[in-house]
């Protein structure tokens, strides 16, 4: 498969499919936030807004402040805010990452998951309210 058909394949999948119909609509969206798979999720409906609708995405990337967690992903040009977020022992995140893409954030102590009841989670919560604030 070259790269045209992995992205028509990604982006038949219903996650993109419903992101693509959110991103597409009325609504005012400031903050977009993934963790891991979703950051391409969220990816491959950017770069199907900028294909089909290079206006909507112009204003989203005025307005929207893009935060990925645990994988570092390419996002299309024109996105103004967009934040990459790892874990500093993050193995799994950074196989899973552009290494080309510089860490913006990086949480010590944390490794690829966010469940707050196990060692070394990455805490989403505080990290976010740090970004944000």
């Amino acid at each position: 498969l070259h790269s045209g058909q992995v992205s028509l394949t990604l982006r038949r999948s219903l996650d993109v499919q419903t992101l693509n119909e959110l991103l597409g609509s009325d609504l005012e969206l400031d903050l977009l936030v993934s963790h891991s798979k979703a950051n391409l999720v969220i990816s491959e409906a950017l770069y199907e807004l900028q294909e089909h609708d290079p206006r909507k995405l112009a204003e989203l990337g005025k307005a929207a402040h893009i935060i990925t967690v645990s994988a570092r992903i390419a996002m299309p040009s024109g996105l103004d805010r967009v934040t990459d977020v790892m874990g500093m022992l993050d193995g799994f995140g950074l196989l899973n990452s552009r290494l080309t893409i510089k860490t913006d954030v990086q949480v010590p102590m944390a490794w690829h998951h966010t469940n707050t009841e196990w060692p070394l989670h990455l805490p989403v919560t505080a990290t976010l309210r740090d970004i944000l604030a």
